[in-house]
């Protein structure tokens, strides 16, 4: 008589799709096989009728004796499968004798120059990031290292084999998924050294997502789900990465970048032999052993000084750690850290990597060309911007760059288009302050001079506008009399009579004016002028009952086209309206009062 228990099962390894391939053994010869998932408790329940259909066996007892065999025997098979590959990186054994963190970091530079053709500034902080994967747990900040080259056989590879000689618990590996990237980092807490990023990394947003969270210790976690519950995996651990060309700006921007160039044939170098090699591990042992011994004596919420003034604030943080490593072992080191940070991650004068911050450096650079007014046309940027080799094949197809484009880069600085009724164009104050916020000080001074002068914050106040305004408009009103004829002469400009069908302005009715012109406060765009008028009573009462205009020649074709200008221009509008407004005169804006007529 045949027994449950006789039943004997075969399962293979799972596939892709978690499906396995199940046979079941019964005495009296009947094979039965299926693809099913053995985890499932419903596929194990309907493997277990269709396997005894027609052998006469008791299926709730086969049932019983399914759902006892195959999920202990589907985790077997997986693991008998996985075990070939599983890993678990030692620890590096410390050199048996006590050693000093100066004497072990002038060796490891030393062999870096020795193998590698490589700057005196590069060698010094690979030397200090080596130590720093030793004692990276004591810090909040996980500085990337990222050796950079234009082409191949520039020494990436060479210099990471001998990086991996000192650094602590190193997995080499040149492509990686972000699910192996995290989980390895759970479990073995190494430190990646990662080659060929160029091939895999600019295209692959998971894995920068998760290299770039392990920049802070606080923000280094990811979140997953497992048997559909939310479980916790750590991305925080040293990391190397190296690559042809530049990487994606979010990696570089957290990563202290060593340039590598191709070896001059006259210049010459060790060979990286299996013997060198050996006497490579001898420098991370001392490493090791240094980080035994003192690494509870470390200081790391020291704040450093003499920080070099040429890093921005992401420099800082990735220099931070070495900056503290460096004071710790004194001597030259100090010095040689802070050169060694001016001169790989001090501050350019824009982000290549970005096309807003080059777009803006390059509107900074032609602005001087362009009319001083406070409304930049948008054509008259497109024109300058289509002279460049950069923006005149922007576009799709190597077409330049359109306003469209230009709008869409520029709405990320806050800067958006201002639309008039004849043409469509920016403010310059707008395109100012971003220059001041995004791009580095311009080493010449701007086209355009601040008057009056700018008080502490480097702006003007209102009250410096109307002071020298009153100050301006007094001075040109002793220059013109009451009665409407010259009265004066003036430093710049000569008083002429002129009658008010000269200005081409309509009247709905006949009014007698006495204009007079004073220089108005100069703002950003060039100077400007007010003209201020009397009303028909203020004439009657003073006696001025002719109609004629008093008003300097020289600036009389200027008023006339900036009034014009003034009703299709928002920002000169605004600003004419609002500030050169002279007080105790009796006058008010002649544009504002032609746009009432």
């Amino acid at each position: 008589m045949i027994e449950t228990r006789d039943i004997v099962f075969d399962v293979a390894p799972a596939g892709r799709n978690t499906l396995r391939l199940v046979k079941a053994r019964i005495p009296d010869g009947q094979i039965f096989e299926d693809q099913m998932d053995a985890r499932r408790a419903g596929a194990r329940n309907q493997f277990a009728s269709r396997s005894v259909e027609h052998s006469g066996l008791d299926v709730p007892s086969v049932r019983e004796h399914v759902h006892a065999e195959l999920p202990r025997m589907a985790e077997e098979a997986d693991a008998r499968v996985a075990e070939p590959h599983a890993f678990c990186v030692p620890g590096t054994e410390p050199w048996p004798r006590p050693v000093t963190l100066p004497e072990v970091l002038d060796e490891a530079y030393a062999a870096i120059k020795q193998y590698i053709d490589i700057t005196d500034e590069a060698a010094f902080a690979c030397a200090l990031w080596s130590a720093w994967t030793h004692v990276f747990d004591q810090f909040d900040v996980a500085p990337l290292l990222v050796l950079k080259s234009p082409v191949k056989r520039c020494g990436k590879t060479s210099l990471l084999t001998v990086l991996s000689k000192f650094v602590t618990r190193p997995i080499p590996t040149s492509n990686i998924s972000p699910a192996a990237l995290y989980r390895v980092v759970e479990e073995q807490r190494p430190t990646l050294l990662i080659d060929e990023a160029d091939t895999w990394l600019p295209n692959n947003r998971e894995a920068r997502g998760i290299i770039n969270c392990g920049h802070t210790r606080d923000t280094a976690f990811i979140i997953r789900n497992q048997h559909s519950r939310p479980q916790r995996f750590s991305s925080w651990c040293p990391k190397l990465i190296a690559g042809i060309g530049n990487l994606p700006g979010t990696i570089e921007d957290r990563a202290i970048i060593i340039p590598l160039d191709r070896k001059p044939r006259d210049v010459q170098v060790d060979r990286l032999t299996r013997k060198a090699k050996r006497k490579l591990e001898v420098i991370g042992r001392k490493f090791a052993r240094w980080a035994a011994d003192h690494a509870g004596a470390l200081d790391s919420d020291a704040e450093p000084a003499d920080i070099p003034p040429c890093l921005n604030d992401r420099a800082v943080d990735n220099w931070w750690p070495l900056f503290i490593l460096a004071d710790h072992a004194g001597g030259h080191w100090p010095r040689r850290a802070r050169e060694a940070a001016a001169k790989l991650s001090g501050e350019e004068d824009l982000d290549e990597e970005d096309v807003g911050i080059r777009l803006l450096a390059a509107i900074r650079e032609i602005l001087p060309s362009l009319p001083a007014t406070d409304f930049i046309p948008t054509s008259d940027l497109l024109k300058a911007l289509h002279v460049s080799d950069e923006w005149s094949s922007f576009g799709k197809g190597g077409r330049p760059i359109s306003a469209r484009a230009m709008a869409e880069i520029l709405r990320s600085f806050n800067i958006k288009p201002v639309k008039t009724a004849w043409n469509r164009g920016y403010c310059r104050e707008s395109l100012e302050q971003a220059f001041r916020k995004y791009l580095a000080a311009s080493p010449e001074q701007s086209a355009i001079a601040p008057y009056p002068a700018a008080n502490d914050d480097g702006k003007t106040t209102y009250d410096d506008d109307i002071k020298h305004h009153n100050e301006a408009a007094a001075e040109a009103n002793s220059c013109i009399g009451r009665d409407g004829d010259r009265a004066g002469s003036h430093d710049c400009c000569t008083a002429k009579t002129v009658r008010a069908e000269e200005w081409g302005v309509k009247r709905k009715r006949p009014l007698s004016h006495s204009f007079h012109a004073a220089p108005a406060t100069p703002f950003v765009g060039g100077p400007r002028y007010t003209v201020g008028f009397k009303s028909e009573l203020d004439l009657r009462r003073s006696g001025e009952k002719d109609e004629k205009l008093s008003i300097f020649d020289a600036i009389k074709q200027r008023l006339i086209k900036e009034m014009n200008q003034s009703e299709r221009d928002p920002c000169t509008a605004r600003t004419r309206t609002t500030h050169f407004r002279p007080s105790g005169c009796g006058c008010r804006n002649l544009a504002q009062t032609k746009r009432r007529r």
